[in-house]
């Protein structure tokens, strides 16, 4: 499985739409969490 990091203050759209959520977890372009990730879930997420 591999991941990708984007730094949204060097996207000005990502930045405007999701600058009160950092960090953002994105999941084949869906958002599945914001402000806090956790790891529990972030594992269920990523094995279902």
């Amino acid at each position: 499985m591999e991941f990708t990091e984007v730094d949204i203050d060097q996207n000005p759209e990502l930045l405007a739409k999701h600058n009160e959520e950092v960090p953002v977890l994105f999941i084949d372009g869906q958002v599945r969490d914001f402000w806090t990730i956790d790891p529990q879930r972030l594992e269920r997420l990523l094995t279902n």
